[in-house]
C-alpha cells in the first residue's frame, strides 16, 4: 500500500512539472515581453514591435550574433545582442605598437596573421644575415684566413691564396650589396604597411572574422566623464 501512495506522487508531482513547462513553453512562444530582457540578452534596449515580437538596440559593445550555429531562439523570437564586439583601441595598439600582425590574430583572421608574421621574421633575418657577411667582410680584411706557413713553393701558393680570397671577398660583397638593397626596400614597405594598418584600424577599417565591425570606443578613452 506504501509504495502505492510513493508511485501516486511521483506521478502528481511528474504530471504537475508536464504540466508547468507546457505552460512556460505557451508563454514564450505567445508572450515574448515576459522576456524581453533574455531576449535582448541583457545587452540592449528592448522595445515592443508587436505582440510576439521585440526589438533590440544593443550597447555599443554588442551585436547580434552573426554565426548561424549559435544562434538561440525564446520560442520563435531570435535572441539579440548575444555577440560581443571586438575593441577598436585593441588593434589600434596593437596594430601601431606591435607591427607583427598581433591585431589580426586579436580579430581572429589567422591567415593574415601568418603572412604578416613570417614576413616579420624574414626581415629580422635579412638583416641578421647582412650582419653576418659585414663581420665575415670585414675579417677577411684583416688578413684573419687563407695563411700559409709551407715554404716550399711559397710564392706560388701564396698567390693562389690571395686569389681565392679576392675572389670569395667580391662574392662577400656582392651578397652584401644585394642584401643591404633588398632590407631596404623590406624596410621601406613594412614602415609604409605600419602607417597604413595603424590608420585603417584606428578607423575600424577591418571587420573581425565574422565581418562584424569593431566597437568604436576611441572617443571614450580620451573624454572624461564629470565627478
Amino acid at each position: 500500500m506504501k509504495y502505492l501512495i510513493n508511485c501516486l506522487l511521483v506521478f502528481i508531482l511528474f504530471n504537475k512539472t508536464m504540466q508547468e513547462q507546457v505552460i512556460i513553453d505557451k508563454d514564450y512562444i505567445e508572450n515574448p515581453i515576459l522576456y524581453k530582457n533574455e531576449i535582448c540578452s541583457y545587452n540592449g534596449s528592448p522595445k515592443l514591435i508587436s505582440n510576439d515580437t521585440i526589438q533590440c538596440t544593443c550597447y555599443s559593445s554588442f551585436t547580434d550574433e552573426p554565426r548561424k550555429n549559435y544562434r538561440k531562439y525564446i520560442g520563435n523570437q531570435l535572441v539579440q545582442c548575444s555577440y560581443k564586439r571586438k575593441k577598436r583601441f585593441t588593434t589600434f595598439f596593437l596594430a601601431g605598437l606591435i607591427p607583427m600582425g598581433f591585431d589580426y590574430f586579436y580579430l581572429e583572421l589567422y591567415w593574415y596573421f601568418c603572412i604578416v608574421f613570417i614576413s616579420f621574421l624574414l626581415m629580422v633575418l635579412s638583416q641578421i644575415v647582412c650582419f653576418i657577411l659585414s663581420y665575415k667582410l670585414k675579417e677577411m680584411y684583416e688578413d684573419s684566413k687563407y695563411k700559409y706557413t709551407d715554404k716550399s713553393d711559397s710564392f706560388s701558393r701564396n698567390n693562389i691564396g690571395l686569389k681565392k680570397k679576392s675572389d670569395k671577398k667580391e662574392k662577400l660583397k656582392k651578397c652584401l650589396r644585394v642584401n643591404e638593397i633588398v632590407n631596404k626596400i623590406v624596410g621601406i614597405l613594412f614602415i609604409i604597411y605600419w602607417i597604413v594598418d595603424t590608420v585603417i584600424q584606428a578607423r575600424g577599417m577591418i571587420k573581425d572574422r565574422y565581418g562584424v565591425e569593431t566597437e568604436d570606443d576611441m572617443d571614450s578613452l580620451f573624454s572624461r566623464e564629470e565627478i
